[in-house]
């Protein structure tokens, strides 16, 4: 049989989810991890220990996609191997329900001419966690999210199985949700927001970084790293990379060898922008407690009118997971302070159960523009999402126009958008088409908006070039930074 390496960072972390087990009050695991770790191999083995040693026990593992490809089939791949290599009076029998959801150790026995299912009825199901009720319903003693970062709907997966874990408020069982630095997608924003705030969650952090386990820096006689050692020799390849002509090569090792927590967020990608500057900001923001604490997540709702009162007004409430990001105040006293940009998508979805027919969403950006005495030339607030009727996306971009008293210059295309703000009584809101961005011998006639042709989108990438190389310093929302970081190789 094989004998894997038992190392100091595999010892750690199976103490953590013992102790996350055995505490007072049960709590799960969200795990930020370097490459090559070793943490699907830990996992299949926790999986394999529960589903082998007890009776009727329900253990699931999912990721993103179906469970017969992708992460999950690899990890079916590891845990048949693991499953192999057990000495065969402790294997149990699977002879029963063996498919693409689920694996049983069950097997048959004739009893006259009957068969009866017996064994010890334990019950892995292998789940697509982008359907995030998939497990509703269930009682299960561990469950593992592979790969958090690839998940689409992460934080509404999590969230519809957390019931999972418990009885009543009263939490019995450890879920354990983990990422790889690398494999973090770029528009991801749960896995971050998990990691950081793991109390709203009932979550503790668990941060596997490069210099733990890093081979050939510790001993496989005694498991122990050398992590000063694996630390420094990191640090002399990210120099030597610093110094050559590509800066992707350098932005992926760091991200892939992560010494650091906020080094896992870090973005690289075919971008037009500067992506060093990007970088730097998304691991300033992602170390700075502050920067997080300025952003609150909301939504525009209406407001009671007032009497005499033409029109109702419009308040910010915050709410956890809402689809806008914003911070400070809007200053509505001052006219034409704020600029509203806004890309619209052009169908309604048809949901079954939490998957969306498309990926692309609604994007509006708050930009304040240069003003002294106060801090400016900035963006304000940011929404991107795609709610199940677009009314609702054109309700809070309308509701965003008076709260932030600031024209929507919105790409054209997306009638029902301007249709809204008209039958709303609001068409002052609307930016009128921007002459300084048509083309030599446009025939433009729309009155609204802007068509986004080569000519205006190479315009507007210059502008935001610009904004990034001489305004970095003002940027505060991450994932705004993680898309431009990936402009125009990924949508975005």
């Amino acid at each position: 049989a094989m004998r894997p390496h038992y190392r100091d960072g595999d010892h750690e972390f199976f103490m953590e989810i013992e102790m996350a087990q055995t505490a007072k009050q049960v709590y799960g695991l969200i795990v930020g991890k370097a490459r090559r770790r070793g943490y699907t191999w830990m996992m299949v083995h926790v999986i394999l220990y529960s589903f082998m040693k007890m009776a009727n026990v329900e253990l699931a593992v999912g990721s993103q996609g179906e469970p017969d490809q992708g992460y999950i089939a690899d990890w079916k791949v590891k845990f048949f191997l693991a499953l192999s290599h057990l000495p065969k009076e402790l294997r149990p029998q699977i002879e029963g329900v063996d498919n693409k959801d689920k694996l049983e150790t069950t097997y048959l026995e004739e009893v006259g001419k009957k068969k009866n299912k017996i064994g010890l009825m334990g019950l892995i199901h292998w789940v697509n966690f982008a359907k995030p009720g998939v497990l509703r319903g269930k009682s299960l003693f561990h469950g593992i999210w592979e790969e958090f970062g690839q998940v689409k709907y992460g934080q509404k997966s999590y969230l519809a199985t957390w019931d999972c874990f418990k009885e009543g408020s009263f939490q019995f069982a450890v879920p354990i949700i983990g990422g790889t630095s690398d494999k973090i997608e770029h528009d991801n924003d749960d896995f971050r927001t998990m990691f950081n705030e793991p109390e709203r969650f009932n979550l503790k952090k668990i941060f596997l970084d490069s210099t733990t386990c890093y081979y050939p820096y510790y001993s496989i006689d005694t498991g122990v790293s050398d992590k000063d050692a694996a630390k420094e020799r990191i640090e002399n390849e990210l120099a030597i990379l610093k110094k050559g002509e590509d800066s992707t090569a350098y932005w992926s090792f760091k991200n892939q060898w992560p010494i650091y927590e906020e080094d896992m967020w870090i973005v690289y990608g075919g971008t037009v922008f500067p992506i060093d500057l990007i970088n730097d900001q998304i691991a300033y923001l992602s170390a700075s407690e502050k920067s997080v604490s300025d952003i609150k997540t909301g939504e525009f709702k209406w407001d009671k009118k007032k009497p005499g009162q033409k029109n109702p007004d419009v308040i910010f409430v915050e709410k956890t997971g809402g689809p806008w990001k914003m911070w400070g105040d809007p200053m509505t006293h001052l006219e034409n302070l704020n600029m509203i940009g806004l890309d619209p998508y052009f169908l309604d979805d048809d949901l079954i159960d939490g998957e969306v027919a498309s990926d692309s969403k609604g994007a509006i950006v708050v930009y304040r523009r240069f003003h002294p005495g106060i801090e400016s030339n900035c963006v304000m607030a940011v929404y991107h999402d795609r709610p199940y009727k677009k009314k609702l996306f054109h309700d809070q971009a309308l509701m965003a126009s008076i709260f932030y008293n600031g024209k929507v210059l919105a790409e054209t295309g997306d009638d029902q958008l301007f249709t809204h703000f008209i039958d709303q009584g609001f068409m002052r809101n609307l930016k009128e088409r921007p002459l300084v961005a048509e083309s030599p011998f446009s025939r433009a006639e729309n009155r609204y908006g802007v068509s986004m042709k080569d000519y205006q989108k190479h315009l507007l990438e210059d502008l935001a070039d610009d904004d990034l190389k001489e305004n970095i310093s003002t940027h505060k929302f991450v994932h705004l930074l993680r898309e431009l970081a990936v402009y125009g190789s990924k949508n975005t």
